[in-house]
């Protein structure tokens, strides 16, 4: 396998649904050894979601808020294609730019009887640069800023007629700081020597479900198997019928949610619905449970925060009730809301999130190392140094961060009296330790199952720097992080990136190791699955199935399975849908069929969010998936030569796009590599 220079896909910022064009320029200055950059953005609005957006790659990039991309089939109305940003009558609209532009370029005008559009350009300093008011025809504004001048932070517009307006081929500009290339460390090289090698089954995906934003959870409930119901990163849980393919609303908890956009409107976030279960015994009690990241707003059940600070926000884990279960049309009622139990996080990331019930109706609860990097104080985050985890939370029994954790819902013997804590739980009653814990050692264990067959419990634990692993996990297990990742032993480098070595420093013989890993030559953050036992792939019978999240621009994400040796192999797939999107989970239906979930973002806002049947691989199949809406494969080739371009996208899930404004921490960016 050969080094792949983690820089390549750094330089490849674009967002081909919405149909941009991204530049970058570099100019080398070996006299004094530094880089200056700059991207241009364009985007002529052609395909582009209703509703707010983003243009470009965070930070170089731009929201736009208030109007709606559309057509209006009127071709005067139109300075290129048949699509504009309408601004409504009676309404105003805001292009928002994350870094400041040094150049923007735009055409505007007014429609028939409307107007006049009034239009602001505003600098940093809050000050008025540019005017303008529109016409019954297209006009072009550019303004430029020379060296010296204030850079542009926004463009407000206002429409006080009765007609709406239209902004069309929209480009802009921005200036990256420049950056000492000795302070650039050399790129990261998967410790691992074996690739991934495409295994003998081979599947299609077959479209199920679309018009979401990130797409979580997909299962069905204990009593119905026909129903699908599907949890979306933004708060909202759908039913869909698959006889009539009638979506309706079966939970909204979006209003509970921390606004999310961890680096501002429209961008990355590990926030937001997490995870969602259905009792064992739905059909009785008509029970379900959620995983939310909520603000500060309570008493936290367990903290990490030192004294005087406040948590980024709370995971929260809630019990809802249907009245009806057995009719798949009732919604949940949201006055049934009972809150079982709150967590601080210190950090954005790391929540993991998942929701899983034993046999015996124990919830398990898959709960991160609080965030940050190198679960560990001091490091510098992008939003200051890291505080509430000392010297790492996932090793530290006397808290539930890093840990999966397994309770009775329906008891009472926790402090808060919300729930029950099994007298079986491998720590209970042990004196300074939390009872709650069944295994830890975790960094973010984002997803996890029971085998339906077996009951082995299978964890997937998203790696830092390096890498990826897949665990079976048992009760009172310690699966190694922060001593190790994977089954290499993790090297902390103070304020800068861990490493990993080989070499045992001399950690506890206890730790477990994971049953198969893969380094980030092969992806960015492991997405857990099942083990398959369904029907319509034979060959798939009693093996793990699992993916990786994929790259940043929405693309790249791959489709894995253990084979018999625990060995990892990729599946052969029909055609390249995977390839046009990132991967936000894999669900499961009562026949122990796979679904494979994603959209063509990255980022839990818009609506290219979709779920896909995992299906043989047949000339019928292949056919159905033609036909479907596959509107993200216009995507096409990444513009990095693959054999030059890390699978992860060049960076952590977040922090990573942050791309050259952190040139000089580009070591740091996998450290928040999670999903």
């Amino acid at each position: 396998m050969s080094s792949r220079n983690i820089f390549s896909a750094k330089f490849s910022l674009r967002s081909s649904d919405l149909f941009l064009v991204g530049v970058f320029l570099l100019v080398l200055e070996a006299s004094v050894g530094v880089v200056h950059a700059q991207t241009t953005e364009f985007t002529s609005f052609e395909g582009t979601p209703s509703g707010d957006f983003l243009v470009g790659t965070v930070p170089l990039n731009a929201v736009f808020s208030g109007g709606n991309a559309g057509t209006r089939g009127v071709g005067a109305y139109y300075q290129s294609g048949s699509f504009a940003w309408h601004i409504d009558e009676q309404s105003n609209a805001l292009v928002q730019f994350t870094t400041a532009a040094s150049e923007v370029s735009f055409w505007f005008r007014d429609t028939t009887g409307g107007g006049p559009l009034l239009i602001r350009v505003i600098d940093v300093e809050g000050a008025v640069i540019r005017e303008a008011t529109g016409t019954q025809v297209f006009v072009n504004m550019v303004v430029s800023r020379t060296e010296g001048q204030t850079l542009i932070d926004r463009i407000e517009f206002e429409n006080p007629g009765t007609r709406d307006s239209v902004i069309d081929d929209f480009a802009f500009t921005v200036e990256v700081p420049e950056v000492d290339l000795a302070d650039i460390p050399p790129p990261v090289t998967g410790p691992i020597v074996a690739s991934i090698g495409t295994g003998p089954v081979s599947a299609s995906l077959v479209e199920v479900a679309n018009g979401l934003a990130a797409p979580v959870v997909t299962i069905n409930s204990p009593v119905d198997s026909n129903t699908l119901y599907i949890a979306d990163q933004n708060g909202f849980i759908s039913s869909l019928n698959q006889e009539t393919g009638r979506i309706t609303t079966f939970l909204d908890v979006s209003e509970s949610l921390v606004p999310l956009g961890a680096f501002g409107p429209v961008t990355f976030d590990e926030r937001g619905l997490l995870g969602f279960a259905f009792h064992p015994d739905y059909a009785s009690n008509g029970l379900v449970y959620t995983y939310t990241s909520e603000p500060v707003e309570g008493a936290p059940d367990f903290t990490t925060q030192p004294t005087g600070t406040t948590a980024n926000h709370q995971s929260v884990i809630s019990e809802w009730q249907v009245t009806n279960a057995a009719d798949p049309a009732t919604a949940v009622d949201r006055t049934t809301r009972r809150e079982l139990l709150r967590l601080d996080q210190p950090q954005f990331n790391h929540n993991a999130g998942d929701l899983v019930f034993d046999s015996n109706s124990r919830l398990y609860i898959a709960i991160g190392d609080g965030g940050g990097a190198d679960d560990a104080d001091g490091e510098e985050f992008f939003d200051g140094p890291i505080i509430g985890h000392g010297d790492g939370n996932a090793n530290n029994r006397a808290n539930p961060y890093g840990s999966i954790l397994r309770i009775d819902p329906l008891g009472n013997s926790s402090a808060n009296g919300q729930y029950g804590i099994p007298t079986d739980n491998p720590f209970f009653g042990v004196e300074g330790l939390v009872s709650e814990i069944f295994a830890y050692g975790f960094r973010n264990p984002y997803r996890m199952s029971f085998d339906s067959a077996t009951g082995d419990l299978w964890v997937a634990d998203v790696g830092q720097n390096f890498i990826e692993e897949i665990n079976l996990v048992v009760a009172g297990g310690n699966y190694g992080w922060n001593e190790k990742e994977g089954s290499f032993f993790l090297q902390p480098n103070g304020s800068d990136a861990s490493t990993v070595t080989d070499v045992d420093p001399g950690v506890s013989p206890d730790l477990i190791d994971p049953v198969a890993e893969y380094d980030r030559d092969e992806g960015l953050a492991i997405i857990g699955g099942f083990v398959y036992r369904g029907s319509q792939l034979p060959a798939l019978e009693g093996r793990y199935v699992f993916g990786d999240f994929g790259r940043f621009n929405g693309t790249g994400s791959r489709l894995f399975y253990l084979n018999a040796d625990n060995v990892i192999q990729e599946f052969a797939m029909a055609d390249d849908t995977l390839q046009s999107m990132t991967m936000s989970g894999i669900g499961v239906d009562n026949d122990g069929e796979l679904y494979v979930m994603g959209n063509t973002t990255g980022v839990p806002f818009g609506t290219t969010g979709r779920v896909f049947r995992l299906s043989p691989s047949t000339s019928e199949v292949i056919e159905e998936e033609s036909n479907a809406d596959t509107s993200s494969d216009e995507v096409g080739d990444e513009v990095v030569d693959d054999d030059n371009d890390s699978s992860g996208g060049g960076g952590s899930v977040g922090f990573a796009l942050l791309s050259l404004l952190f040139l000089a921490r580009i070591s740091r960016r996998r450290r928040i590599a999670d999903v």
